[in-house]
This record gives structure tokens, C-alpha cells and sequence, in this order.
């Protein structure tokens, strides 16, 4: 890789028994130029491209892919001066695991300098410093341990994937919309899908995607294009999980749709991260209900006649109340009616 068309043109000349001369005349250049662009690998210019296309039977876009390996392989050595040193940061960016996830292919395994090229296609990005910039410029808060590649690795991942929606106009009363929606599906099993088509009726980007080993974000949200983006890992292992992440990223839009507009909003540790977890608990069950029931001489009891009241699903009732330490998560009462996915 990264000889450019230089080393094919001088098969091409002994293949054809064409003199540098001749051949140079053709391309309407001089023979010392054809000598750098076959021995130095000199750059050559679009116009000269599309003079080789028209007097070879070397295609116009495989001469461009040449040419741009090439250019590619010096970026690469003069940014990392080794290959022991690209392999080094290609590490941090787990590429195996993205093979073995499907979220990456390979166009040339063994080939560094290919690895580089297709972790770059990956990001969408034209080299590292826009990666580095990327990193640097699109986490708004995070957990201080999350480890800022495998995070930029999911976003990625679910940046690709909204390329298969094609959201509806977005207004801010179609966020009131989607709650009222959700407050009647979440009675029902869980369907991804049928959630994701319906956010998508209202506007908004939704994906729901299984994230890297070790990565400990529940999701993130963004507004792209004035349409909100809402991500979700997949670290839900019941449906009241699922609800709570879904509804606390839409506690962002709401509240910081603004913010949401410049940068990823990650989970963290600050003020906004707890106003999205005070707007996703009072979505799932209003703090007054749980006062009701906490007070009350029978937790179950009461429980059970708040959810068929006001329509609120058992699981998410046992979830807050264990999440604000009112009752066990190992204890029978919550393991009764939390429902596994």
C-alpha cells in the first residue's frame, strides 16, 4: 500500500514496450516528471488522472483510491513515524472488538495502514486530528472512569445506524406527545421496534444499540439538525431499566435541548444528570404516589391499587421504590413483579 499509480504505470510502459518518452508525450508531461511520478511517488494533479484513465485502461476512481492510499501512508508515517506506533493506537480503539461486533470490516487485516484507513471510514472523519477533535469536542459529561473511546466508538456506531431513519419534522409539542404514548405502551411488552417507528412519526432519532465491554453509559442524547437524537445501551435487563434510560434521556431534550444541540449530553455526575433522573422517576410514577404508598400500612397492597389506578405498570413502581432504598432489590416483593427482558 501507498506506492500510488507510479509502480502500475511502469508495468504498464515494459508491459506495452513503451519508451518513458513516448509515454510522456502522451500525458502531455515531460519525461523527468513521469520519472518522479514512478520512482519519487510524487502527487499528481485531477487533470492528469483523468489524462491516464483516458490513454490506459487503468479506471479513474482506482487510480484516485491509489493516489489517496498513497497520500494516506505518509499522512500516517510522519503522525506516527512507526508502525509499531499505529498498531499501538489502533489498539486503544479496540479494533478487534468492532470485527467481531459486526461494526467494522476489514479491508485488509494484516495491513496497518488499511486498519487506519477503515477505522477513519468508520468515524466518518478524514484523518486523526478530526478524530482527536471529535473526542475532545462531543462529550458534554461522562462518568470520570468511562473510557472516551469505547464512547465515541458506540456514538459512531449509532450515528451510522440513524443513517436508516428518516425522522418527521421535530417540534417541542411532540415531546408531549411521545410521553403520552409512551405512558400507554409501557403497559404493554416491551417492543423496541414498534417504540423506535413512533419516535420517528414525532421526530426524533432513537437507537438502541448494544455497546462495547466496559463502556458503563446507559445512553446519550443530541440534537442533530434540530431533531433530537436519543441512544440507549443495552445494559437494561428489565423493562423498568429500559423505561427509566429512555425517559431520562428525554428528560435532556426537554430540559437542555439547547445544550443537546453542540454537544452529546453522556452520563455523569452533575446537575443536569440529576434533573434528568428527578424528570425520568416523576414520568414512570409521580413522587406523590410514592409517598402514598410508602406511608401506607401495606407497601404491596397499596402498590398494586396505585398501578391499577392510575394505570402504572408494577415494575416501574418496585423499581423506584428499590431505587430509593424503600424496599430490597433482592427482596420477594420486588423480584415478584419486576419484569425480566
Amino acid at each position: 500500500m501507498g506506492t500510488g499509480i507510479g509502480s502500475f504505470l511502469k508495468r504498464y510502459m515494459e508491459y506495452y514496450n513503451i519508451s518513458g518518452v513516448d509515454f510522456a508525450d502522451s500525458l502531455g508531461i515531460t519525461p523527468k516528471h513521469l520519472s518522479e511520478i514512478i520512482n519519487k511517488n510524487i502527487d499528481i494533479s485531477d487533470e492528469l488522472v483523468l489524462a491516464i484513465g483516458l490513454i490506459t485502461d487503468f479506471d479513474v476512481s482506482y487510480i484516485l483510491k491509489l493516489e489517496n492510499n498513497k497520500k494516506m501512508t505518509r499522512y500516517l508515517n510522519e503522525k506516527f513515524k512507526s508502525t509499531e506506533n499505529i498498531k499501538k493506537y489502533l489498539k486503544s480503539f479496540y479494533l478487534n472488538d468492532l470485527v467481531k461486533k459486526g461494526w467494522i470490516t476489514l479491508s485488509h487485516k494484516e495491513n496497518v495502514y488499511n486498519n487506519a484507513i477503515d477505522l477513519l471510514k468508520f468515524f466518518r472523519v478524514r484523518n486523526f486530528e478530526v478524530l482527536e477533535d471529535k473526542i475532545n469536542n462531543t462529550l458534554f459529561k461522562k462518568n470520570k472512569d468511562a473510557d472516551d473511546n469505547k464512547i465515541i466508538l458506540w456514538i459512531s456506531r449509532c450515528e451510522n445506524l440513524t443513517r436508516n431513519q428518516n425522522p418527521e419534522d421535530f417540534k417541542m409539542s411532540n415531546l408531549d406527545d411521545v410521553l403520552e404514548y409512551l405512558k400507554r405502551e409501557r403497559n404493554n411488552k416491551l417492543d423496541t421496534e414498534k417504540i423506535t417507528n413512533y419516535f420517528n412519526s414525532k421526530g426524533l432519532y432513537l437507537v438502541i444499540e448494544e455497546a462495547l465491554p466496559g463502556t458503563k453509559i446507559r445512553g446519550a442524547s443530541k440534537v442533530k439538525r434540530n431533531k433530537p437524537a436519543i441512544y440507549l445501551t443495552k445494559l437494561y435487563k428489565d423493562k423498568a431499566s429500559f423505561y427509566f434510560a429512555l425517559y431520562h434521556e428525554l428528560g435532556h431534550i426537554k430540559k437542555h435541548y439547547s445544550m443537546a444541540k453542540s454537544k452529546y449530553i453522556i452520563d455523569g455526575e452533575d446537575k443536569l444528570e440529576k434533573e434528568a433522573d428527578d424528570f425520568a422517576i416523576n414520568e414512570m410514577i409521580p413522587q406523590k404516589y410514592i409517598t402514598i404508598i410508602i406511608n401506607s400500612e401495606n407497601i404491596e397492597k397499596e402498590s398494586i391499587k396505585i398501578s391499577k389506578e392510575y394505570n402504572i405498570p408494577m415494575c416501574f413502581i418496585v423499581r423506584v421504590l428499590a431505587k430509593n432504598n424503600y424496599i430490597k432489590y433482592n427482596s420477594t416483593f420486588y423480584n415478584k413483579y419486576i419484569e425480566k427482558i
